[in-house]
């Protein structure tokens, strides 16, 4: 029986029998206890909608209430990989005929990252970040003193065998988030250090290059910083934000040549109330942009800028009356180079990057939450997510069957009139969003699974 937290009752009333008992006490025998209650029927929630004819299976994970946040396919199709969270397990797919190739059980907790588990471009091998917290209790001049000790690695699993090769330890500090450099001979780590009440509120952070050969590693930056690359490796786009005890933050855009260690060009935020929230390259390398967000009053706004001088070439701005919890999402760029697609909790913004103008918006007022996808051919996109809900009325880490049930948009991108398609999904959360390279199959990440959609022959 489930003592730490709400056991889910059957779908009918009567009495029954619980007996509680506590054989795990190997010091001394605890005698059973028995209980004559009464099962009440569990409210009804919402009517679920049949599921979209169109799922073809859902591969499982092992943890049903895990949210499946990381959906990957390999470069050449071959493979997927899924990661859980906050249950650690991450597992591999042959996508020939769907059947698992390997599994490997990672630390299980909360982490700074829901992409704790990053392929080589090669996908021969997994990086996954670990970071541990203990409190130390240390005396020095006679005072007694805490400090939460950080340590981590980042543990290097195989990924046809699934079995750790080898791990790159962190000593007085521990990985919050990897980036994996194109030539996969690198990462780009940002680490956090140590700290005592004392320096608590200014926690040691840096960010790191790791040679993951050598293990070696070099302080680029004294500061977090998100970073985007060059298909070259040679250079890196940071946003860097530092909040201060104040409420303000100092912040900037940089570009940095990781082989000199040097910064190229800053582009500082426009004032101390602003910062920039990630930074993405589009893939012909032409366009850079970020999200550039307000704190007091709130607003968000992506702009483009010119990757070589950094000088604004555009701006996108984000929906007026937005939820303030809502941000703009990493855009999906077209691979034509032409296109843009982005969204801050209201309208889909689909944006004509060599004319500089939103060509056009599609309400998405069914879908909260969303998570989106570009189709490969860029003809186009899928938005996932929930309803409008309360998240007040949802408790912590809550059933996958008392979520409201979620959906998934499909929208033409070569077709604006046509009407958008909605399909229900599987109970549970969304996470992760995937096509397959040759566009025949979505992958979606529920809750204890990947669901895979047939989207062949979208109209």
């Amino acid at each position: 029986m489930n003592l730490h937290g709400p056991v889910r009752a059957a779908e009918f009333e009567g009495a029954a029998e619980v007996v509680i008992s506590f054989d795990a006490w190997p010091e001394a025998k605890v005698a059973p206890t028995r209980h004559d209650i009464t099962v009440l029927a569990p409210k009804k929630g919402p009517k679920r909608d049949p599921v979209t004819e169109r799922l073809v299976k859902t591969l499982p994970h092992p943890d049903r209430k895990a949210s499946i946040s990381d959906v990957r396919f390999s470069p050449d199709g071959k493979r997927m990989m899924m990661a859980g969270y906050p249950s650690g397990v991450v597992q591999l797919w042959d996508t020939a005929n769907w059947k698992e190739t390997a599994r490997f059980d990672t630390p299980s907790g909360l982490r700074n990252n829901w992409n704790y588990a990053n392929p080589t471009p090669d996908w021969k091998t997994i990086l996954v970040d670990v970071k541990t917290r203990k409190v130390v209790r240390e005396e020095k001049d006679g005072k007694v003193s805490d400090r939460l000790e950080i340590n981590g690695r980042i543990d290097l699993y195989d990924a046809v065998s699934g079995k750790l090769k080898d791990s790159i330890v962190f000593r007085d500090r521990g990985p919050s988030n990897v980036f994996l450099l194109p030539d996969g001979k690198s990462a780009y780590v940002n680490t956090i250090g140590s700290y005592t009440a004392a320096t608590s509120r200014n926690q040691p952070q840096a960010a790191e290059l790791v040679d993951l050969a050598s293990k070696k590693s070099k302080t680029l930056l004294n500061t977090h910083a998100y970073p985007v690359f060059t298909q070259d490796g040679k250079t890196a786009y940071l946003t860097t934000y530092q909040f201060q005890p104040d409420g303000k933050v100092n912040a900037a855009l940089v570009k940095y040549d990781l082989a000199a260690e040097k910064a190229l060009k800053t582009l500082d935020a426009p004032d101390d109330k602003t910062f920039f929230d990630g930074v993405y390259l589009s893939p012909d390398g032409k366009w850079l942009v970020s999200s550039l967000r307000r704190l007091q009053p709130d607003s968000k706004t992506l702009v483009i800028v010119a990757p070589d001088t950094l000088e604004e070439v555009a701006r996108v701005p984000g929906p007026k009356n937005a939820d303030p919890l809502a941000y703009f999402a990493p855009p999906l760029f077209a691979a034509d180079g032409r296109t843009m697609i982005g969204r801050a909790g209201g309208p889909l913004i689909v944006w004509d990057l060599v004319g500089k103008k939103v060509a056009r918006t599609v309400p998405l007022d069914e879908i909260q939450f969303g998570q989106a996808a570009l189709s490969p051919d860029g003809r186009h996109v899928v938005v996932a997510g929930f309803p409008k809900l309360d998240l007040k009325a949802i408790r912590r880490n809550p059933d996958p069957e008392d979520l409201p049930q979620p959906r998934m948009l499909i929208i033409s991108l070569a077709n604006p009139n046509r009407t958008p398609q909605m399909l229900m999904l599987p109970s549970g959360a969304v996470g992760g969003l995937a096509f397959h390279p040759d566009g025949k199959t979505l992958a979606v990440g529920g809750s204890g699974g990947v669901h895979l959609i047939d989207v062949k022959r979208l109209k």
